[in-house]
């Protein structure tokens, strides 16, 4: 009878949290005495029933929210429990645990630096205070990662084991992620040192912005006509100057490549030979703001200029066996965008209507709607002529274009350029009157 213990079935489902008991016990001797007198925390208990686990919030960091390293170099929250009659304050302790998984590895916080070698329950670790809850932190983050940050708490509730009583569970959790990287965008379209004809009309690049995803992506479209002139900005309908216009580019949030475009009237492009600057830059979701890196392209509106010296103009056009034309000649040039190789001659046999006979294909003579064929070079440029029928008229039409997409009109029009000859092997004759 010095030790006894009472533990009827059912007893423990039929006390209530929260309700104050008193636990009295008396002995009985073999002579049949009872004891009536009790004293109080000996023979006579009260107590109070706590089976609720107490509860933690975490206000840093915040759920699905993005860091920068820099910034996040505390945390915090709050504990609570359920308040009991006759109990102050039960809250034993707080504790936290660090992680992030990285290609199918858990990386726990030692408290000095992450590591692959522990388990989640070795890992949780002590906070400052309870109530309201402090922990700062001094280590390094591993960038561009997803952590997960877990909180939990312990009563005073009796049986007390090592870290209280009721325990939090299941823990209170919150994800973020920290990342120190900022966003890279290129503009795609058009091609940085590209030559343009006139108007923008599509401005398109790429994005990425990892883990974080994008917060904002802004392009800039601007020239400038020299040293100490106003910069002239687009935004969007026209250009202003005075003051930077970065017009927003709208994109969906990911973790991958997103692809952007410029969505206003195209560019208008009024002025030859000037060079128009194009800038895009991101920030994202944890405040990594993107180094502009811009790109630039000149403006070409005119095509090529092309000569044409051997077939001779006018009166000079005549080639015979005496005079022969073995060889075209001529000359070309862009002074902007330069001439994309290789330039082109269309040789034709000409009717007495002036209509096309028949075309040079660089081996044969046959009907054709168009037979440009390469010259060799540029500037100067030559054509081996071919076998020609005698007394027939002959005409080549040169083709070039520029890097712009400038193209020399062709057709006999205004701009072409074409020279005619005629083979003429027929000797004159003369008389004395």
């Amino acid at each position: 009878t010095d030790s006894w213990t009472y533990a009827p079935a059912g007893l423990n489902a039929a006390l209530m949290t929260g309700r104050a008991y008193v636990l009295q016990v008396r002995a009985v001797d073999r002579a049949g005495n009872v004891q009536s007198v009790f004293e109080d925390e000996v023979s006579s208990l009260t107590f109070v029933c706590d089976k609720s686990s107490p509860t933690t919030t975490i206000t840093v960091p915040a759920h699905n929210t993005r860091y920068k390293p820099a910034d996040l170099t505390s945390f915090s929250g709050t504990g609570a429990d359920d308040l009991l009659p006759f109990a102050p304050e039960q809250l034993n302790k707080v504790q936290y645990n660090l992680s992030y998984l990285h290609e199918g590895v858990t990386w726990y916080w030692t408290g000095s630096d992450f590591s692959d070698s522990g388990t989640e329950e070795s890992a949780w670790a002590n906070v400052l205070g309870t109530e309201n809850w402090t922990k700062s932190f001094t280590g390094t983050w591993v960038s561009d990662r997803q952590y997960t940050f877990m909180t939990r708490a312990f009563d005073k509730a009796e049986p007390v084991g090592a870290n209280g009583g009721n325990m939090q569970d299941p823990p209170t959790i919150s994800t973020f992620v920290v990342d120190g990287t900022p966003p890279v965008s290129r503009v795609s379209t058009p091609a940085a040192g590209a030559f343009i004809p006139g108007d923008i009309s599509q401005i398109s690049g790429t994005s990425f912005a990892g883990i974080s995803g994008l917060s904002e992506l802004k392009l800039k479209v601007y020239f400038s006509t020299g040293t100490g002139a106003d910069t002239w900005y687009w935004g969007g309908t026209g250009w202003s100057s005075g003051s930077v216009v970065a017009m927003d580019m709208g994109f969906s949030v990911s973790a991958g490549t997103i692809t952007w475009n410029y969505a206003g009237s195209p560019v208008t492009i009024s002025t030859n030979n000037q060079v128009y600057y194009m800038s895009i830059a991101g920030l994202d979701l944890a405040g990594n703001q993107e180094t502009v890196v811009e790109s630039s392209v000149r403006s070409d509106f005119n095509y090529p200029t092309v000569s044409i010296s051997t077939p001779m103009a006018g009166a000079y056009g005549f080639y015979s066996g005496v005079r022969p034309i073995t060889t075209m000649r001529g000359n070309a040039y862009d002074t902007i965008s330069d001439i994309v190789p290789p330039l082109k001659a269309q040789l034709s046999r000409m009717l007495p209507s002036r209509n096309v006979e028949a075309m040079w294909d660089g081996t044969d003579w046959g009907s054709y709607t168009s037979t440009y064929v390469a010259v060799n070079s540029i500037s100067p440029w030559d054509m081996t002529t071919p076998q020609l029928l005698v007394n027939k008229r002959y005409s080549v039409e040169m083709l070039s274009v520029d890097n712009a997409g400038n193209a020399t009109p062709t057709g006999g029009g205004a701009g072409s350029v074409y020279g005619d000859f005629i083979y003429d092997v027929n000797a004159p004759t003369s008389s004395i009157a």
